[in-house]
């Protein structure tokens, strides 16, 4: 297989974390070819199925079992679709066996749980430390994703004072590259302004340039984001959380709050207003759920 001419010449793939992520997935793939003794031309629906089920009993390390999550199998079968037509555009006659094969889903996907702003304090109070805290308010304030979080650097963000009535609020504005490595500009509220203060001076000074370090002084990790903001999750008593969900509170506080769609727009970095409806959904859907959760405890009237 030509993976690495692959990733760098199929335009749709953009984003480095997609490359990494499709590089691994495909040599899996190249694996299970060598081991059913086809070539890529070979391949059909049949040796399709046999790889998705292969990538399904693999270990899971997140859970220490056997078993991997369906999102994982259509990862790796999107990896695979888009290697062959990619090999299309040299190869009309080829085939894209991923294309005609039928992958159905065995288990029910996990609903977000919206967090609301005292699931989000809960949370916050309940960090363990001045870095966990920043984490958590910068995700809470900025509605930045995971990626462009990491990538912060001390250098690159402006705090700027400016009042509100009679009321001064600080506010941080940093650049950051998201999605097809476009740059945008992301602002930090006010109490996730003050959160990083509190860190920054904590911390100290050091030549390391990375906006938020780990225990061990490196820059901080997605890995390690993740298990920062599960952990203040279970101990706030809402269980499973991911970084993603504090990026939706971002969505849905904005749009609560009365901030114009093409606004909230700007705010998530969306580049297709389609995206940003789903925060007003999730907001309308929520609000509804609520409002059932109290109305049925009424009783009816005689």
């Amino acid at each position: 297989m030509e993976i690495e001419r692959f990733l760098r010449e199929y335009k749709k793939i953009q984003s480095e974390l997609t490359r990494k992520e499709y590089r691994g997935h495909l040599r899996r793939f190249e694996e299970c070819m060598d081991e059913m003794h086809v070539t890529e031309e070979e391949v059909c629906p049949s040796h399709i199925r046999t790889f998705a089920g292969i990538v399904k009993g693999q270990f899971n390390f997140k859970t220490g079992e056997n078993g991997m999550t369906e999102s994982t199998v259509r990862s790796h079968l999107a990896a695979v679709s888009s290697y062959y037509k990619w090999r299309k555009l040299r190869n009309p006659a080829l085939l894209n066996p991923v294309k005609s094969f039928k992958y159905y889903r065995t288990e029910r996907t996990r609903k977000v749980v919206p967090i609301d702003s005292a699931a989000a304090t809960a949370m916050y109070e309940r960090a363990e430390s001045a870095t966990d805290k920043a984490v958590i308010k910068t995700l809470c304030g900025s509605g930045t994703r995971l990626g462009e979080f990491i990538q912060m650097d001390k250098t690159s963000i402006t705090l700027d004072v400016a009042w509100e009535g009679s009321q001064q609020k600080l506010c941080g504005i940093v650049e950051v590259i998201g999605k097809g490595r476009k740059v945008r500009t992301v602002l930090i509220s006010h109490s996730a302004s003050i959160a990083l203060v509190n860190y920054l001076e904590v911390r100290g000074d050091d030549h390391n340039p990375a906006l938020v370090l780990s225990s061990r002084g490196k820059r901080i990790s997605r890995r390690t984001v993740q298990r920062i903001v599960h952990r203040a999750a279970v101990k706030a008593g809402i269980g499973h959380a991911h970084p993603h969900q504090l990026r939706h509170f971002f969505g849905t506080q904005a749009v609560t709050r009365g901030v114009p769609d093409e606004e909230v727009q700007k705010l998530m970095g969306h580049v297709d207003l389609q995206t940003t409806y789903r925060y007003v959904r999730l907001t309308e859907e929520y609000i509804l759920e609520q409002y059932r959760s109290v109305t049925d405890e009424w009783p009816m009237a005689s």
